[in-house]
């Protein structure tokens, strides 16, 4: 999933409030996210151990 798609999908507006509520999760142990930092490569989103994403 794209950020662009994300952002659409959580009605968020702002990349700003996209990057916190994405470091909040990260903080708060409901996602582990690995930024990339790199334009061509997408960054890593790990849910935790054991838990299933809903499909």
């Amino acid at each position: 999933m794209t950020r662009r798609e994300l952002m659409a999908f959580s009605k968020i507006a702002s990349i700003a409030t996209y990057h916190k509520c994405i470091r909040e999760l990260d903080a708060f142990g409901y996602i582990r996210y690995q930024p990339s930092y790199h334009p061509k490569l997408g960054s890593r989103v790990y849910w935790p151990a054991g838990w299933e994403a809903a499909g």
